[in-house]
């Protein structure tokens, strides 16, 4: 069983359930899908607490996750993974980490990544790139604000504009070799098309690397 700590927010949760369908039907034979359990956390007690009780918080969901049988899992969210080397040790299963399943796809280069504030500001993506020798750059501060009000205000909420997002892409899109979506809403508003540079889809790419898990520890031994 695969199984999701989601709810950060609800509208990365249900992109994620979307994605998981489309994927399995990429991999496996008509009509199969993996059980996956998603547990959702109440964003707005998860936004307003603070950094223990947000941690407090993602170790009682992976816990009930872990007690309910599931055998690999993920956090549907970036910013928790500044958290995730402690997270990784309250659960017996395997806890696949965003940050590095991107950061192994994006392997070398420059890129660019947009995030929550915490995201672009803490060192766990920086860290991640580059052990595969990639490299990091956010926005300067101006325009991380632009990013996170759009996430926070906008995003989050169901609304997927992306005119403000794009300005500031646009600023340094021919400095990098791709864009990094560091926040699992992100994609809901920004797709490939928009990018004259490779586009990172955290979630797309975290999905993939919790199916793959699944297949080579699970599938490929029955």
């Amino acid at each position: 069983m695969i199984g999701i700590v989601g709810g950060l927010s609800p509208e990365a949760t249900a992109y994620y359930y979307r994605l998981f369908i489309e994927e399995s039907r990429k991999r496996f034979p008509k009509y199969f899908y993996p059980e996956i359990l998603i547990y959702s956390l109440n964003f707005k007690e998860f936004v307003e607490g603070s950094s223990e009780e947000r941690k407090r918080l993602l170790v009682k969901a992976l816990k009930k996750l872990d007690e309910a049988g599931v055998k690999v899992g993920g956090i549907a969210s970036n910013t928790p993974h500044m958290f995730f080397d402690e997270l990784k040790k309250a659960v017996s299963f395997e806890l696949v980490s965003i940050v590095e399943a991107v950061a192994e796809k994006a392997g070398k280069g420059k890129f660019l990544l947009l995030g929550t504030k915490k995201t672009m500001e803490s060192d766990f993506y920086q860290r991640a790139f580059e052990k595969y020798g990639g490299e990091i750059i956010v926005p300067e501060e101006e325009d991380r604000e632009v990013v996170h009000r759009v996430i926070m205000e906008e995003l989050v909420l169901g609304k997927f504009e992306k005119d403000k997002l794009l300005e500031v892409i646009k600023k340094y899109e021919r400095f990098v070799d791709g864009v990094v979506l560091g926040c699992t809403e992100l994609p809901l508003a920004i797709s490939q098309k928009d990018l004259n540079v490779e586009l990172f889809d955290s979630a797309k790419i975290h999905v993939e690397k919790m199916l793959e898990v699944y297949v080579d520890k699970f599938i490929n031994r029955e």
